[in-house]
């Protein structure tokens, strides 16, 4: 059963910081200046904002586990 416990955790964990950062980026929608990222894509300030709090949220919540992003590099 603690293979259940753990799945809810981090589906309650997922709908809660997802719901906090979605709230914010919809405040920002259109109203944020995008800027070409070295690879040529694009990136907001809010994405970036949302990258930063998204990442910290699981380090602080599940420590043991490995985030990748499309906001940051990461070493290969």
């Amino acid at each position: 059963m603690r293979s259940m416990d753990i799945w809810t955790e981090i589906l309650q964990f997922a709908e809660a910081t997802t719901a906090q950062v979605g709230q914010q980026l919809l405040a920002d929608f259109g109203r944020v200046q995008a800027a070409e990222k070295a690879d040529g894509s694009l990136v907001t300030q809010s994405d970036r904002w949302a990258d930063e709090v998204i990442r910290s949220a699981i380090a602080s919540r599940f420590p043991d586990h490995g985030v990748l992003s499309e906001e940051v590099a990461h070493a290969a």
